[in-house]
């Protein structure tokens, strides 16, 4: 009975959201509290940065952010929109992929110098190779290459594995070994020449950068205006 008049008193509020939106969508100025979930690399990376600007634009929002690789449940947790890397198998949600995040395996050009360069995915058995381990799992990434047009996965092995991104590609810098990554994630780094990429003609596509948020009839004017700026910056991201 409890768990009916849960389910039930969450739908009432959901209406009466929808009303208020309905009533509100004159408004030419978005305000109030805009809750953001972000994946910890991207949103570390380029996202944090370019909220400056969107602040600026839009001074009566107020935007908390929470930076997160587990699966956030929007609704459970009072999230307005997430960008995620990858899609949503939510059907309480909706996902509007926005742009491709193709992977990138690369290496420390001093690594380079002492080991060489692989010439295939399977070359890799004979590096030291950098794994992130997924937080909530523990297990290691598979890396993900494509030949003749089909993708296929293969587990590396090294002495270094990270739940963390960002010490994944700090290691490879320092010259530890050779990671798979997100384009975004390496692509200042191998602009800088701190990185080399590896195995280009085994590249492959990766995974959707997707702006997931609640199922609801009307969106809301703060949650549309986030979603054309985050357009615009992964716009700017790909053409970089």
């Amino acid at each position: 009975d409890g768990t009916v008049y849960f389910e039930r008193g969450l739908q009432i509020l959901e209406e009466l959201e929808e009303v208020e939106l309905q009533l509100t969508q004159t408004q030419s100025r978005p305000k109030g509290v805009l809750r953001i979930d972000l994946s910890t690399a991207l949103g570390h990376i380029h996202i944090a940065p370019a909220l400056a600007r969107f602040v600026a634009q839009y001074p009566d929002l107020q935007v908390k952010v929470s930076l997160s690789d587990r699966l956030v449940d929007l609704n459970e947790e009072g999230i307005d929109v997430s960008v995620r890397v990858g899609s949503s198998p939510e059907s309480r949600l909706i996902a509007y992929p926005i742009a491709q995040a193709p992977f990138v395996v690369c290496s420390a050009p001093s690594y380079l110098e002492r080991y060489g360069q692989p010439q295939t995915p399977q070359d890799l058995e004979h590096y030291n190779c950098i794994n992130f381990i997924y937080p909530q799992s523990g297990r290691p990434f598979q890396w993900i290459f494509q030949q003749d047009g089909q993708d296929f996965e293969m587990s590396v092995s090294g002495n270094l594995a990270f739940d963390s991104t960002e010490a994944v590609l700090e290691s490879a810098i320092a010259g530890a070994g050779i990671i798979q990554v997100h384009n975004y994630i390496a692509k200042k780094a191998i602009q800088q020449g701190q990185l080399c990429p590896l195995l280009d003609n085994y590249k492959a596509e990766g995974k959707p950068i997707t702006v997931v948020y609640p199922k609801k009839r009307h969106l809301s004017a703060k949650v549309k205006v986030f979603i054309e700026f985050i357009k615009d910056v992964v716009k700017k991201l790909e053409q970089d």
